[in-house]
């Protein structure tokens, strides 16, 4: 997975439920979610989502390589308005359509996704979760053996099981419903 989970969902439910916020959380924290979204969208390439080097590191020979690596994954989701849940769930979809399998399934460890502090503190004050909120300019990308610049959050299965691991135990992905009945009244539009 590329970038942060409900990222630009926070930034949103930020701007849109300030009043409330500003006596539940510090000021700076409220802020933080545009301020990151802001850094992320600075170090994204418009036509592919993908994240760009830091100027200066590494070789253009290996950047290239990465390059064409991310290219070449065998499939790749934008992380949108459902969240980077209903984006696994497209994803798995997807890499069954590209491998030619009956079914595929996925799993993925909760704690792997990347999410930052700022979105879990407004998501649980407004009562939204975090991963079903618009992580929007993210992608998943499921791989063949090529690493790109995103984070291993799991793994594609050959089961119709699509299976999330967290501190609780395990629970399963459910199929994406409308993703606005997760947001407090539409608020991440």
């Amino acid at each position: 997975m590329t970038g942060y989970a409900g990222l630009s969902g926070s930034a949103g439910l930020a701007e849109k439920h300030a009043r409330e916020l500003a006596g539940k959380l510090p000021a700076w924290l409220i802020r933080m979610p545009a301020v990151q979204l802001a850094s992320q969208a600075g170090s994204r390439r418009e036509d592919t989502g993908e994240e760009c080097p830091a100027p200066g590191t590494g070789s253009g020979a290996a950047e290239e390589a990465e390059d064409a690596a991310f290219r070449e994954a065998v499939c790749r989701v934008p992380v949108g308005e459902g969240g980077v849940l209903e984006a696994l769930w497209h994803l798995a979809d997807a890499a069954r359509d590209a491998l030619g399998w009956p079914y595929a399934g996925v799993d993925i460890s909760l704690e792997a996704i990347p999410i930052r502090q700022e979105t879990i503190e407004i998501c649980e004050v407004l009562g939204a979760d975090p991963y079903r909120i618009p992580s929007g300019g993210n992608l998943v990308v499921m791989e063949d053996g090529w690493r790109t610049s995103g984070r291993v959050i799991g793994h594609l299965t050959r089961s119709k099981k699509r299976i999330l691991r967290g501190r609780e135990g395990i629970r399963y992905l459910n199929r994406p419903e409308d993703h606005r009945a997760d947001t407090p009244e539409g608020s991440a539009e």
